[in-house]
């Protein structure tokens, strides 16, 4: 059974979002690693996305001086809607990221010079006290989704006309209308 907390402005029960916070402080130098099951609320407010089932994470943060180093997988079932057609669909996501995060607020970072290998060229900031792993997955699901959502390459999106989903078949509305100002430009010739 999910946890629910009451929604005080509309006087309903909803599901609670997931929330843990790390502080800096409890950390210790082999590191600490933190694997969940389920999600709730991670993909609130990101229009045409939500999640097809649990969303299974891993996280591992390690002490790097007053920086931490941060690496782990997301993976799951999400729900898109094609920008072309408007159907939902099933998009795999399955991540693997890894970054530096340095502290926001301290400036002596900017003094040490820091020796970075190619794989940790990737820098994400936080306050110096605690991580929001809420934020870090949120972000990297966000990160892993694509530019462009499609049900497939093919996808013939709707009729402006009738909004019949082309996918399903031809409609019967007329393929250029008459009254259109740029069908002169069918007659240019190309040099």
């Amino acid at each position: 059974m999910m946890d629910t907390v009451m929604d005080t402005t509309n006087k309903t029960m909803k599901p609670r979002r997931f929330s843990e916070t790390v502080f800096f402080k409890d950390i210790p130098d082999t590191g600490l690693e933190f694997q969940y099951e389920d999600l709730p609320g991670l993909l609130e407010g990101i229009p045409y996305c939500s999640p097809s089932g649990a969303i299974y994470s891993k996280i591992c943060l390690m002490r790097r001086g007053k920086n931490i180093w941060a690496e782990g997988t997301i993976q799951g079932t999400l729900s898109l809607t094609c920008y072309r057609c408007l159907n939902t669909y099933g998009y795999p996501l399955s991540l693997t990221y890894s970054y530096l995060m340095i502290p926001r607020n301290n400036e002596d970072h900017l003094k040490d010079e820091i020796c970075l290998k190619p794989e940790e060229l990737e820098v994400s900031f936080f306050d110096g006290v605690k991580v929001e792993l809420f934020d870090i997955f949120r972000e990297q699901i966000l990160l892993g989704l694509p530019v462009k959502q499609l049900c497939s390459e093919d996808c013939k999106g709707l009729c402006p006309e009738c909004g019949r989903d082309l996918n399903l078949g031809e409609c019967s509305c007329q393929a250029v209308r008459d009254d259109n100002p740029f069908i002169i430009l069918r007659k240019l010739k190309y040099a």
